[in-house]
């Protein structure tokens, strides 16, 4: 914490890491302020909280212990909740996100980007392809505290390249996904790419807006993908403003070869 109008260094803070060592902030990518506190991630999985005016640690919370997934993304606070998602698909994460008191860092709810079974979306993966499914959330999400949901993009599938073991369309990777900002529940998602096999993720944050469309009011989500289109959907629902088409197209035969030792 620098004091703005003279530089002076008002407090420091080091997270302690005996795994990582100096590593285990590398690669974090910015902080929140809110409450007197200040909230950021360890890429080991840690959210942490600081007195803002002391630096001192007040909280601290492990958001998964998936062995592949690492946490960068600054997180995101609203009205007493800290939200954040974790990273580390293209190594074959499961994806989530999470909402958490900004009071004592207890874990409100959490939402699995990769759904397992009997979850919503579960027949979109084959097998248990979902436990290495990709689809992590590890941009920042937006929020409309007026509709009360919170949107963000996902991770590509994985692997990154080789669909062969996880066949369907595999939700809710690369995809824009709407939540009940309190609860977590499910609203609506947008699949920009399904069954992803080109690392197609939904790398950009999505940006929420209020136009006129055709002479009515419309509330919008845009968000810029991977494949080269800009998307421009109904935050309220999720369907695409102007209509995009569906085109099916032919499916290659998996062929799978078995070498005698």
């Amino acid at each position: 914490a620098v004091d703005a109008r003279t530089g002076t260094i008002k407090w420091k803070y080091r997270p302690k890491a005996p795994d990582y060592g100096v590593r285990v902030a590398a690669l974090m990518k910015g902080v929140v302020v809110a409450d007197g506190k200040v909230f950021f991630v360890l890429r080991d999985n840690r959210l942490q909280a600081l007195d803002q005016h002391t630096g001192q640690l007040v909280w601290e919370t492990k958001l998964t212990d998936h062995p592949r997934a690492t946490t960068t993304a600054a997180p995101t606070y609203h009205d007493g909740l800290v939200y954040i998602g974790s990273a580390g698909g293209d190594g074959g994460a499961r994806g989530q996100i999470g909402a958490y008191e900004a009071k004592t860092g207890k874990e409100v709810w959490k939402f699995y980007a990769t759904p397992a079974r009997g979850e919503r979306g579960a027949e979109t993966w084959e097998g248990d392809s979902y436990r290495f499914g990709g689809g992590t959330v590890w941009t920042i999400p937006a929020i409309d505290p007026d509709l009360g949901m919170i949107y963000f993009g996902t991770g590509n599938a994985a692997p990154n390249y080789d669909g062969a073991h996880r066949g369907g369309d595999n939700l809710f990777t690369a995809s824009i996904v709407a939540l009940d900002l309190k609860t977590g529940a499910y609203k609506w998602h947008f699949q920009e790419v399904h069954h992803d096999i080109w690392d197609y993720d939904a790398a950009s944050a999505p940006l929420l807006a209020d136009v006129t469309y055709r002479a009515q009011p419309r509330k919008i989500l845009m968000h810029a993908g991977k494949t080269g289109f800009l998307y421009l959907l109904d935050r309220t629902n999720g369907q695409p403003l102007i209509g995009i088409e569906e085109r099916p197209v032919p499916q290659a035969v998996q062929r799978r070869r078995f070498h005698a030792l």
